[in-house]
């Protein structure tokens, strides 16, 4: 499931709010109040009086600022240009390549969780 979301990153040539849809509802992902795997609308901003209240998605492939919500603690990273970031992690370094550094953001960081997840760190901060 991992693989589908970067592929569709990876192939995006701009930032958009189905693709932070499928960031927002992916088990592997930080909570941003949404139930994992539900079928969400996203929207921008929610009206006080919505029922049932909907959860407003950050805009992770557009703007850095809501992208930096999905680097994961304890992993540094790096602009390397435009499209292109690489960021630390327990087993090494990993990298997002992308059409816009928002994209290439979230790619290096869902490339860090899926690390993480495959190789849990043991209590002393030691790959297993």
């Amino acid at each position: 499931m991992m693989d589908d979301l970067l592929k569709r990153l990876e192939e995006a040539t701009e930032g958009s709010r189905e693709l932070d849809r499928l960031i927002a509802i992916h088990p592997a992902t930080p909570s941003c109040g949404v139930v994992k795997g539900a079928d969400i609308e996203v929207v921008r901003e929610a009206e006080e009086d919505w029922n049932p209240p909907v959860v407003v998605v950050p805009d992770y492939t557009t703007n850095l600022q809501d992208a930096l919500g999905l680097v994961p603690e304890g992993c540094p990273w790096e602009m390397k240009s435009v499209g292109m970031v690489e960021m630390g992690t327990e087993f090494g370094p990993v990298e997002g390549i992308a059409a816009t550094p928002a994209l290439a953001l979230c790619i290096a960081s869902l490339r860090a969780i899926e690390a993480r997840a495959e190789k849990p760190v043991a209590a002393d901060g030691e790959g297993e």
